[in-house]
């Protein structure tokens, strides 16, 4: 039975204790004697032996079995903040490391990036620590643009409406400005510009395109066409033989252009 009185000069027994014991869910190891009431001086074996002095005092300590979990984030942008989650103990102290200052608020992630946060969780004297990384990567966005199409007539064909975005996150806002153009007969896209409201434009990607047609098609010399726009077209004449090739050259005469220049304006085929 404990305390003993004991005669100088005897050894002493530690006494049999409880190697585990569990308090209020969590689980103490016996860490071993110590010689100091704050167990920071351990006691040896040789402390137990040949004891001097009028009273000696022995603590035993027991150690958490501190048991924590870790969880960081991964994820595709949502406009949305995220933070560590952390397993401990009821009454534990949880602190993170987001840079080089301990503290006990909690670090977040919103925007496009990546931030490692050490964790240090102390319960009743025991430490425990963990790392995790926060992540966000692009949200995909979908823009498409408007076509259009009419006859050539020396202006250039463009498309403002139609064009729009999808995809945006969490009440954000961006718009799309469509900025081709087509004079010439032929086709092109109808390609945009961004317009970034509150969206910041690196936390998010363009992932798909849908772009309108402007496409210029030519005008017909031939009166019942109905892509006829008053062309007018001189019509070959007559000449006489004088030994040297003869080659009709058309006038090609816009009403409102004037006359055409060959392979700029229109081209003989």
């Amino acid at each position: 039975k404990w305390p003993k009185i004991m005669e100088e000069g005897s050894n002493v027994t530690a006494p049999t204790v409880d190697r585990i014991k569990t308090v209020n869910g969590v689980d103490y190891y016996f860490n071993g004697w110590y010689k100091d009431a704050s167990c920071t001086v351990e006691a040896t074996s040789e402390d137990f032996r040949n004891i001097k002095g009028t009273s000696l005092i022995f603590y035993g300590k027991y150690v958490a079995d501190l048991q924590i979990s870790a969880t960081g984030y991964s994820g595709v942008y949502d406009g949305r903040s995220h933070k560590p989650s952390v397993t401990a103990p009821a009454g534990s102290v949880i602190e993170y490391q987001d840079g080089s200052v301990w503290s006990t608020a909690v670090p977040t992630i919103k925007d496009v990036g990546e931030k490692t946060v050490k964790i240090r969780v102390t319960y009743d004297g025991s430490v425990e620590t963990a790392e995790v990384v926060l992540k966000v990567t692009p949200a995909p966005l979908s823009v498409k643009t408007g076509g259009a199409s009419k006859v050539y007539d020396g202006s250039a064909l463009t498309q403002p409406e139609g064009a729009e975005v999808s995809g945006l996150k969490n009440g954000e806002t961006a718009a799309v400005k469509a900025t081709g153009s087509q004079t010439e007969v032929g086709r092109s896209s109808n390609t945009y510009e961004m317009e970034w409201g509150t969206a910041s434009a690196s936390n998010y990607t363009i992932q798909t395109e849908a772009l309108g047609v402007l496409e210029v098609t030519g005008q017909s010399i031939d009166p019942e066409d109905p892509d006829y726009k008053g062309i007018i077209v001189n019509d070959p004449q007559d000449a006489e033989y004088n030994g040297e090739e003869h080659k009709w050259v058309p006038t090609v005469t816009d009403p409102e252009a004037g006359v055409l220049k060959e392979g700029t304006d229109y081209r003989v085929t």
